[in-house]
């Protein structure tokens, strides 16, 4: 299993200096996969993916539009990088086989790349079979657009999506509108969810107490 591996991971310095490393998590049945950079401080501390500040905002957004079974959340590197300086490209390349194994251990519909370096390894990987070189584009050029991608001989949608970081505030719309379009398309509710239903049932509640 993909978690085994991290944990025996020794490839790169990142390991080797005694980083803990930080697997994927959800559902191995799930249609959506989310894909990060690599884990932050936060991350690294509790050896979980995205429970820090970007994932706060993200989670919530994963919560309120898809089912639990739904998603499977994980990073391309699997260790936090000291002062967040981002993984080298020989860490990267030394990391990428434990997502491929994770990619095709849950074999989702759509995996959603967080971020340009994500998206650039993704879908324009020169091991892919791919039909688009994004490698040259800007996010604002790719963000929300879904590509056709082979990987390791399964096909896959891979959509480009701004990373959460509160860095990309500006940008928090964007991803949201594109979380919810994705809800739509690939989630199992078709866009409604646990959470929407009992706010809504809360409303038409709320609304019955006043008229009486």
């Amino acid at each position: 299993m993909p978690v085994i591996e991290c944990k025996d991971c020794k490839e790169c310095m990142l390991r080797r200096d005694g980083i803990c490393p930080v697997p994927g998590e959800g559902d191995l049945d799930a249609n959506v996969m989310f894909v990060g950079r690599d884990p932050g401080e936060t991350e690294n501390r509790f050896g979980r993916p995205f429970v820090g500040a970007s994932g706060k905002f993200l989670r919530e957004e994963i919560e309120l539009n898809f089912a639990k079974k739904d998603i499977f959340i994980t990073n391309m590197v699997k260790c936090h990088t000291m002062n967040n300086m981002g993984p080298l490209e020989d860490q990267i390349l030394s990391c990428f086989k434990i997502l491929e194994s994770e990619i095709t251990s849950v074999l989702p519909n759509v995996i959603v790349a967080l971020g340009k370096t994500v998206s650039d390894y993704l879908i324009s990987n020169p091991n892919y079979i791919y039909n688009v070189d994004i490698r040259k584009k800007q996010m604002f050029d790719i963000n929300g657009k879904e590509f056709e991608v082979n990987i390791l001989g399964y096909d896959f949608i891979v959509i480009p999506m701004y990373h959460p970081s509160p860095r990309n505030f500006d940008k928090y719309e964007l991803i949201r509108n594109g979380i919810r379009e994705i809800s739509e398309t690939y989630g199992t509710n078709a866009g409604t969810n646990e959470k929407e239903i009992e706010r809504n049932e809360e409303i038409e509640e709320e609304g019955k107490n006043s008229m009486e």
